[in-house]
């Protein structure tokens, strides 16, 4: 009797088009907050020179971007491929959530082990820079809360969809003071699988988010492994908590 797959772990592998795995790239940046509603992307000619693909490939990425509604294609000088709007409503998006329940919460499983892991290596490792980079990263979310809070209105992207690009950013920015590649890599997988409906669903800045920011910088300043992975653990369960009283 032969043995079965699972017995060995295995699981069905499928081939992706080039073109799948460019869509996956630009999707990703977009999840992540990168490109925010308005942004322009980079021309196909940037493109197929940044990934290393034909424009032909990219072609095709941008066509399935253009189908879903993701992104915009302007013809003429002033044109490009825009990013656009979030095309559902917040209820629908919620009740996206709860049909990938399970997945979501594993997600957030997760980024505690990953990014506190990432949090405690960046204490031992980061650099004089890296430092700098996370206070000026830092810097800049309180200038978006203060705003918030105050009622200021800005044109362009809401105050959280902003706030959610530089939040991404510092995270990622941690992982890179990690000085572990394997580590950043899968963190913005992570991070870009779940952050496009996590972040139409909120609507506000929570203040705590920002507190447990500068309580982790602070400890990867004091070169305290310990206490910057608890505290990176710490706000991301607080993360987990909000969402899962959601679903």
């Amino acid at each position: 009797m032969s043995a079965s797959k699972e017995s060995f772990g295995l699981i069905p592998v499928r081939s992706l088009a080039t073109y799948e795995l460019v869509l996956e790239q630009i999707r990703t940046a977009i999840n992540l907050g990168r490109f925010q509603p308005g942004d322009r992307l980079p021309t196909e000619r940037d493109l197929a020179e940044m990934l290393e693909v034909s424009r032909t490939t990219v072609r095709e990425a941008v066509a399935v971007l253009e189908a879903e509604g993701v992104i915009e294609v302007r013809r003429g000088r002033t044109g490009g491929l825009i990013v656009r709007e979030a095309s559902l409503t917040r209820k629908q998006y919620v009740q996206r959530l709860r049909q990938s329940r399970a997945e979501v919460l594993g997600i957030f499983d997760l980024r505690v082990a990953i990014e506190s892991a990432a949090a405690g290596l960046a204490a031992q490792r980061r650099t004089a820079k890296d430092l700098a980079r996370l206070r000026r990263l830092l810097r800049a979310m309180g200038a978006i809360e203060t705003s918030a809070r105050d009622g200021e209105r800005a044109s362009g992207p809401s105050s959280f969809s902003r706030f959610r690009g530089i939040d991404s950013q510092f995270h990622l920015a941690i992982a890179e003071a990690a000085r572990s590649p394997r580590l950043a890599e899968a963190i913005v997988a992570a991070r870009g699988a779940m952050f496009h409906p996590i972040g139409a669903v909120f609507v506000k800045i929570e203040p705590s988010a920002h507190e447990l920011h500068e309580a982790v910088v602070d400890a990867i300043d004091d070169r305290d492994h310990d206490r910057a992975a608890a505290l990176m653990g710490a706000h991301i369960q607080a993360t987990r908590a909000t969402v899962e009283a959601w679903l």
